[in-house]
């Protein structure tokens, strides 16, 4: 793995005029002495914004971080050290009620700074911060909305939990040190102290070396048209439409999609009773590098979400990880989504629910290349400019800031 390369002078100078200090070497000297503790109790460790993104820009920057989430031992990679997080059970009633001792797991290691993720950890926050702790509050989602369509919560608690999430959320922002959103209408909500951070991938070359290396392992059945989607698989995120949407195009050319990712299984078996099905590859959840390299050998990248909680105001990661290895999206025809990415002309974008537009756009690949192959270029090129690497800058600032 290489380090970020990510720190420039400017903004390490700007950090040692601080600190007193006036050189390269002696600003990761200082940096280097400052602790910072990453709360994601629930997040299994490898997840791509808390860990691969996020703590490891600040262990690569010279901060010394440990990450506290769900992982079978304590062990350090990349410089982040990851703690088996006290709360991390897979039972929701037992991880809120050991919230408290994951709030004294974290101070006990005596961070200057604690970087704390999604709602479950809106009591450490303020827990932490009665002890005088520097807190930043990140949150990945509008959940406010998202609770509206979470099939484990009963519908007569969805509304009343909305609201004290987005409640509880404006609250703790204005006692956390900093807070961080994915989606500018949550930034807004969260106040003058919150930071606007996207999502985008992390681009390197080293990256793309370990990708193709898989890429090659992979045995692709023969078909004109490969697609692919990679996430979490669902109704909501369009998986009927995507199996529905094979099924019409396989009349006229030979389309086959890779499905990879957890999935809901009761969607996932109503998906498998229908007739596209023959046409989809599923491979359950494998490390990112090994998604990315599904993406690497397809032709075109689906992310055809449904119109409901905040699918239309999210930052379209997935879109950019198909852009990175040059592949042209189809994506729901959302207006924020259109107004972010429409103008580079690099994918299809669909009325969300509609298998029939899908699989036009299927037909229309199948019969001109061509045409994907200019669009999945532009997009790649657009990467370059937006990326993770680009876009930490923000995360560093801020940290220096504190």
């Amino acid at each position: 793995m290489t380090a970020s390369p990510s720190v420039p002078g400017a903004k390490l100078s700007r950090y040692a005029a601080k600190d007193d200090r006036k050189s390269t070497s002696g600003t990761f000297s200082v940096l280097k002495k400052r602790k910072v503790c990453v709360v994601a109790p629930v997040h299994v460790w490898d997840d791509v914004r808390v860990y691969q993104k996020e703590a490891r820009t600040l262990a690569d920057a010279g901060y010394q971080v440990s990450l506290i989430a769900r992982t079978p031992s304590t062990q350090t990679i990349n410089g982040v050290k990851i703690i088996p997080s006290i709360g991390g059970s897979k039972y929701r009633l037992l991880r809120f009620l050991l919230l408290p001792a994951v709030g004294v797991q974290a101070l006990l290691q005596k961070a200057h700074i604690y970087h704390l993720h999604n709602p479950d950890t809106l009591p450490i926050v303020v827990f932490l911060r009665i002890f005088g702790k520097k807190v930043i509050y990140d949150t990945h989602e509008d959940f406010s909305r998202r609770i509206l369509v979470r099939p484990w919560i009963p519908r007569i608690l969805r509304v009343p939990l909305a609201y004290i999430v987005s409640g509880s959320e404006s609250l703790v922002a204005t006692i956390a040190t900093a807070s961080i959103a994915t989606q500018k209408n949550v930034v807004d909500r969260l106040g003058a102290n919150a930071l606007l951070l996207g999502n985008p991938p992390r681009v390197n070359e080293d990256l793309y070396a370990r990708v193709s290396k898989h890429a090659q392992e992979i045995d692709s059945q023969e078909c004109q048209v490969r697609a692919v989607y990679i996430g979490r698989i669902s109704q909501l995120r369009g998986l009927f439409e995507m199996v529905d949407a094979l099924e019409i195009v396989n009349e006229a050319a030979h389309v086959r999609l890779w499905l990879i990712g957890p999935a809901d299984e009761g969607d996932l078996d109503a998906a498998r009773s229908r007739l596209g099905w023959k046409y989809v590859d599923y491979v359950p959840s494998v490390p990112q590098e090994v998604a990315y390299a599904y993406v690497e050998r397809a032709d075109v990248g689906l992310v055809v979400i449904r119109n409901v909680a905040d699918h239309g105001a999210t930052d379209p990661n997935k879109l950019y990880e198909y852009l990175m290895f040059g592949k042209p999206f189809i994506a729901s025809a959302f207006a924020g989504w259109q107004s972010k990415l429409a103008d580079i002309d690099a994918g299809w974008f669909v009325k969300p629910g509609s298998a029939d537009e899908i699989a036009n756009v299927l037909r229309k690949i199948s019969e001109n290349g061509e045409a994907a192959t200019k669009k999945g270029a532009r997009g790649k090129k657009f990467i370059r400019s937006y990326n993770w690497e680009t876009e930490s800058q923000k995360l560093l600032e801020l940290y220096i800031e504190l």
